[in-house]
């Protein structure tokens, strides 16, 4: 298994401000009294936290990363820890003794179509949730834009040839081409105008 995420990612996500205001403000809206709360991807569990302090009447937060083990100390000096549960591991192999009626989760990685996240909210969906339950987030909004950046790809080839150490790496390095990968908008060129989807 690879590690996501630090600790520094973790904070550096509850420090921008507009996408924790966004969280909080939809989780004021939506948390009722009593509510059986679920959090995917809790991290240090933050958001659990939060959730109890509005009200949720228990928090089930699930975490693989480390992280998930520095939200009960966090959760207890917070005055909820008999109200939050944290869950290290998947949540596809996790029983919950009731079923939710909020689910919070932020499980993006580079994308909303990160690896496994679709899959972890369908099984939530039918396993963990009522069937009345609400979801923050609500929707996500997907932007592409097909581009190409032949500079950016050339210089990753020309460094790991490089560096080879005598090891042929044509049929390798033949297919580096393929696929998606981070690179910053400027050294870019559109292929297509960005669609939302």
């Amino acid at each position: 298994l690879t590690r996501m995420y630090t600790l520094a990612d973790y904070v550096a996500m509850i420090a921008d401000r507009s996408r924790t205001e966004a969280h909080l403000a939809a989780m004021r809206q939506l948390i009722r009294p009593g509510d059986v709360v679920l959090e995917l991807g809790t991290g240090f569990g933050y958001f659990a936290v939060q959730a109890a302090l509005l009200g949720a009447g228990h928090v089930y937060a699930i975490e693989p990363e480390d992280a998930v083990a520095l939200g009960p100390a966090l959760a207890t000096a917070n005055g909820v820890g008999e109200r939050v549960t944290f869950l290290p591991g998947y949540s596809t192999r996790i029983e919950l003794p009731q079923r939710a009626h909020l689910l919070i989760e932020d499980m993006r990685g580079a994308s909303p179509l990160f690896a496994g996240r679709l899959s972890a909210l369908l099984d939530a969906r039918d396993r963990l949730l009522r069937p009345d339950a609400r979801i923050i987030p609500r929707r996500d909004f997907l932007q592409l834009t097909p581009a190409t950046a032949p500079a950016a790809l050339d210089a990753g080839v020309r460094s790991l040839a490089e560096e080879s150490h005598g090891v042929e790496l044509a049929s390798v390095l033949a297919r580096v081409g393929a696929g998606w990968r981070q690179i910053r908008a400027g050294d870019a060129t559109p292929l297509a105008p960005t669609i939302t989807w």
